[in-house]
């Protein structure tokens, strides 16, 4: 047997234990609750410690603990940056 209090208006709900990582409804005010009992996910458990996830390793970046790697190579394009040096060069 499971017991929650509702989150609105306080009253406990007595409930079976099959409805454990379900919502349900409050018999006195109509407010749904969360039954808690069912396993979390990794995703909630560092919500509810509060770390934030690592949103880089999970796009396939390298973490930022470890070596270095590189990722992207950024190459610096004359023609649009430097305009004026890139149509001297061209004359040249």
């Amino acid at each position: 047997m499971i017991r929650i209090v509702c989150d609105k208006c306080e009253k406990s709900i007595d409930l079976d234990d099959s409805a454990a990582g379900t919502k349900v409804t409050c018999p006195y005010c109509g407010d749904v609750n969360r039954v808690p009992g069912a396993p979390e996910d990794d995703a909630d458990q560092k919500r509810r410690t509060g770390e934030k996830p690592d949103r880089a390793a999970a796009a396939g970046y390298p973490p930022d603990h470890g070596p270095e790697t590189v990722v992207i190579k950024v190459r610096r394009c004359w023609f649009r940056s430097r305009p004026g040096r890139f149509a001297l060069a061209l004359l040249l």
